[in-house]
């Protein structure tokens, strides 16, 4: 029986692959909007744009993402309203 074969590749500031015994890994991470003064609608829609960069430069895609984190602060907004939520929301969906 032969040792697991593991080898790790940081091709960018945000991506990180790991392929183990041939099943590869890809952790993006550290991505934030360009312009933090946009929708959050809009904010989210670049993001993932920018993920799914990275997951195609990897070799891989969306339907193959097994976790996800989506961190946006004062989630509730500033009168507390839930609506940045909402819109965050409305660019996962």
């Amino acid at each position: 029986m032969s040792a697991p074969s593991s080898r790790f590749h940081r091709p960018s500031p945000w991506r990180v692959e790991v392929h183990h015994d041939g099943l590869p890994w890809v952790h993006v991470a550290g991505l934030n909007a360009q312009h933090a003064t946009d929708p959050v609608t809009t904010q989210v829609l670049e993001l993932f744009d920018r993920c799914d960069h990275h997951q195609r430069q990897a070799g891989t895609n969306r339907q193959r993402v097994v976790r996800l984190w989506l961190q946006l602060p004062d989630i509730l907004g500033a009168q507390k309203s839930g609506q940045r939520y909402a819109d965050l929301n409305l660019g996962r969906a």
